[in-house]
């Protein structure tokens, strides 16, 4: 089989269908919760190297403190799935005070 040498969102003269399935298809991108941040934003945030920030990330959703979660995310006019990390509790929101 021939490989395909230029994928579908690249080529600029697509079919009508296409184009709206194209189309379709980048609009289900999703804009990450307010303080999700990827490893490579937290990197340059706490102005360290990637792999400490890494370290830093994986032991903070060891101990609770980060969460993890996948949003779909238009990378160079593909869709692609990204993890990114963020507060257990949303900024802005306070736990309910035990009565």
């Amino acid at each position: 089989m021939k490989k395909i040498s230029a994928m579908m969102y690249r080529k600029t003269s697509l079919d009508p269908v296409l184009f709206r399935i194209v189309n379709e298809i980048n609009k289900s991108a999703q804009n990450p919760d307010p303080g999700f941040l990827t490893s490579e934003m937290w990197q340059k945030r706490w102005s360290c190297t990637y792999t400490t920030a890494r370290a830093y990330i994986i032991q903070a959703v060891k101990s609770g403190i980060l969460i993890e979660r996948s949003f779909r995310i238009l990378c160079l006019g593909r869709l692609r799935l990204v993890k990114h990390y963020g507060p257990k509790i949303p900024a802005g929101k306070k736990k309910p005070r035990p009565h």
